[in-house]
């Protein structure tokens, strides 16, 4: 017999007969036969076993059968055992209360398996407690300072075995905490004035609070039972001592640290500042007092809502102003920490005197320039007025003094004064204006100012001895040219292509602070283009016997003869009469013409070459067999030279083979390059149809060779696939229809012979073709 857990296997034991045969049973239910090895021992492997409840098995021997021969059987009785799987123990738990009182115990309950073991952690330290017969166990903790989980960890118990299981579940306990106060924690004392409020106020931790506050220590606030207490309206019987009692859920009360109240008198101003503005310059000492009735008094003056450094009594002395001192003064008045009376304002005004931080500079400029002298000053409400020489200018009255468009006669000596309320005034440095002359420049044609294209001229300039002209050639990069003393300056204008306009931009001195001056005026040369004339290389066309010329060339300008003037030459000179925009040209050589515009005079030249052209005089040709794969022509023309070449009035060809030609009649034609002559001839391709169509629609309905009616030969006879004899007939004849005995034959591949004499020589030409229907 053997025990186990659930969860776990093991093995029961046969003995017996090696190699014997032994049927069993498992809770009277048969199971498959085993055979004993040759030790006499074969192990049952029961599998792992899972129950809920512990559940007994029952194993049975019930017949075993040897290996012999013959084989021996035999019954078998009273050989059992038992297999008693045991369930798994299991184990929960829970807390009496959740939350607890600080520095207390927590209780916990457990329920599970009878007589059992269960371990749990509060996640530092393992603790177990056994299971009663009913499955019931109780555990009080220790004392718990903060917040626990309680987490189950495992469970076994011991039914002749010890079987266990790993178990999950958790309980957490919360602590609740003692009453404890945490603000005020030492005694305080406040001091306020009669009708003022004020609030007493205490912080506390715990759970469930509630609070009582109390006057003097004993007598007990009716109704302040929170966590704050006010006075809205403070009467001399208020003062005295406060404090709360706080209690909680946990711990015992507590009673907070004492706040001491005390109520004081008010003050009184008998004597304001003046109330009249004072107005200084800065550098002037000014006082302003004030007086007050009270007890303990102290004074604090204020520039606007700041504290004046120092000043700390009746009053107030600034023994030298400066601008930073303007504003409005009070001051507050206080009686130990009853309340702040405020004076009345006092106002001052600190101007600043004026002070000078950019001078005026001299200046040096040219005549029509800006002149712009300025200053700056500080100051407070500054007014300027300058002065040319000792004399006020009208209406100079600002920091900067323009003069728009400067003349020599404004050269002189220039200052500002600078004035500033309630201060002195100031001048500025005295400064010298110096206005200059300008620079002058003119710009003409010269002679001629009308040019041909690819002709000079030149340019004159004029104006201030050494000044430096700038200038641009139609509109292009400035350019420089200084300017002689007493005579006009020249420039050439270099070989000039187009129509070129001079432009001058501006004219200055050399040398520092040079004045200049823009400029106006132009000067234009007109250029004439040259006649455009372009004249094409050609050919005379020659007869090659004779040597004649057959065509002449004709050299044509394309020009009005209206506008131009013609003069043509040859390689012997000018040729006489003529004098037209064309020339007929009868030899070869070298042509010019010189072109000359009626209008402007100007003249272009060029060349034109001649050369001759010869036809061909005659041509051969040669024709690839008859029914050739590739119908070919090669023709040769005489004499040998550079020709083209056409067939069937197609384009002309370099080439003098045609290939890939169709069975028939073809027209060929040869002719030199310039096309002077062109010969013609006419040329036979003899070839077969691949295929015919007689369904009767007009088209390719009869097989015949037509271009082999003219050659010498004998009949055509056509044939079936099978040598069979279908048609004989000759090619001037109507054609093969498709029918054998007036019957359609077939779709199919036919053969036939025919006998003909080319150049000469008896041929017989064996091939076929497809009837399709």
């Amino acid at each position: 017999n053997s025990v186990i857990c659930s969860g776990t296997a093991t093995g029961l034991e046969i003995q017996g007969t090696p190699n014997a045969i032994v049927s069993y049973t498992i809770g009277g239910v048969a199971q498959p036969d085993v055979t004993i090895p040759a030790s006499g021992t074969y192990v049952i492997n029961t599998g792992v076993q899972t129950v809920t409840a512990t559940t007994t098995f029952t194993y049975a021997l019930t017949n075993v059968v040897s290996n012999s021969t013959p084989p021996c059987s035999s019954a078998i009785t009273g050989q059992s055992a038992t297999l008693t799987v045991n369930a798994l123990p299991t184990a929960t738990f829970s807390a009496v209360s959740t939350n607890i009182c600080q520095g207390t115990s927590a209780v916990l309950n457990f329920v599970g398996t009878p007589n059992a073991t269960v371990t749990y952690t509060d996640g530092t330290q393992n603790f177990t407690i056994p299971l009663d017969g009913t499955g019931n166990g109780s555990a009080t903790t220790a004392t718990i300072a903060a917040t626990t989980t309680f987490t189950l960890v495992s469970v076994e118990v011991t039914n002749t075995i010890v079987c266990s299981q790993a178990l999950t579940g958790t309980v957490t306990i919360t602590i609740k905490p003692n009453v404890a106060i945490t603000s005020p924690l030492t005694d305080t004392t406040v001091t306020i004035c009669p009708g003022e409020s004020h609030t007493f106020s205490v912080t506390a931790t715990g759970s469930g609070l509630t609070y009582q506050w109390y006057f003097n220590g004993t007598t007990p606030i009716t109704a302040a039972t929170g966590a704050s207490y006010t006075i809205n309206s403070a009467v001399m019987a208020n003062a005295g001592d406060y404090t709360v009692v706080v209690s909680g859920e946990c711990g015992t009360p507590v009673t907070s640290a004492k706040t001491t109240l005390v109520i004081t008198t008010d003050t009184v101003i008998t004597s304001q500042p003046s109330p009249t503005p004072q107005t200084v310059c800065e550098g002037t000492p000014i006082t302003i007092t004030i007086a007050a009735t009270g007890t303990n008094l102290t004074y604090q003056w204020f520039k606007g809502t700041t504290p004046v450094n120092g000043a700390t009594s009746p009053v107030l002395t600034i023994n030298s102003t400066s601008v930073s001192d303007s504003g409005s003064y009070t001051c507050q008045i206080t009686s130990g920490t009853c309340g702040t009376k405020t004076s009345n304002a006092a106002v001052l005004t600190v101007n600043q005197a004026p002070a000078i931080t950019l001078q005026p500079s001299d200046v040096t400029i040219c005549t029509g320039e800006k002149v712009e002298f300025k200053v700056v000053a500080t100051g407070t409400n500054l007014t300027y007025q300058w002065f040319r020489g000792t004399t006020a200018i009208p209406g100079a009255t600002s920091s900067t003094y323009t003069i728009p468009s400067a003349v020599e006669a404004d050269s002189d000596t220039y200052y500002c004064t600078v004035t500033s309320t309630s201060c002195p005034s100031i001048n500025s440095a005295v400064v010298t204006l110096l206005v200059k002359p300008l620079p002058f420049a003119t710009i003409a044609q010269g002679n001629p100012s009308t040019i041909c294209e690819g002709e000079s001229t030149q340019v004159i300039f004029d104006g201030t001895a050494g000044a430096v002209v700038i200038y641009t050639i139609n509109g292009g990069t400035p350019e420089t040219i200084t300017l002689n003393a007493g005579v006009p300056t020249i420039l050439p204008t270099g070989t000039l292509t187009q129509t070129t306009i001079y432009e001058l931009v501006s004219v200055t001195y050399p040398g520092v602070d040079a004045c200049s001056q823009n400029l106006t005026g132009s000067a234009t040369v007109t250029v004439n283009p040259l006649p455009s004339v372009k004249i094409e290389d050609g050919f005379i066309c020659v007869d090659p016997v004779t040597s004649a010329v057959t065509r002449n060339y004709i050299i044509d300008t394309g020009l009005n003869q209206a506008q131009f003037t013609f003069e043509w030459s040859d390689a012997n000179g000018i040729i006489p009469l003529a004098t037209n925009s064309f020339y007929e040209a009868s030899a070869v050589g070298q042509y010019g013409v010189t072109i000359t515009d009626i209008v402007t005079g100007c003249k272009a030249t060029a060349f034109a070459t001649v050369d001759q052209s010869l036809p061909p005089t005659d041509f051969t040709y040669t024709v690839s067999g008859f029914f050739a794969n590739n119908p070919t022509v090669v023709i040769s023309a005489t004499p040998a030279g550079n020709y083209e070449y056409q067939i069937d009035y197609g384009p002309f060809q370099e080439s003098n083979i045609f290939d890939n030609l169709t069975a028939g009649t073809h027209t060929i034609s040869v002719r030199d390059a310039q096309g002077c002559d062109v010969l013609t001839k006419t040329v036979l391709v003899i070839d077969y149809p691949r295929y015919f169509t007689p369904n009767g629609d007009g088209i390719n309905d009869t097989w015949n060779i037509p271009t082999i009616n003219n050659v010498s030969m004998s009949k055509i006879y056509i044939f079936d696939r099978f040598g069979k004899l279908i048609k004989e007939m000759t090619a001037s004849g109507s054609g093969w229809d498709g029918t054998y005995n007036g019957q359609l034959l077939p779709a199919a591949d036919y053969w036939f012979t025919i006998n003909y004499q080319e150049a000469g020589v008896n041929k017989e030409f064996r091939a076929h073709f497809s009837l399709k229907r």
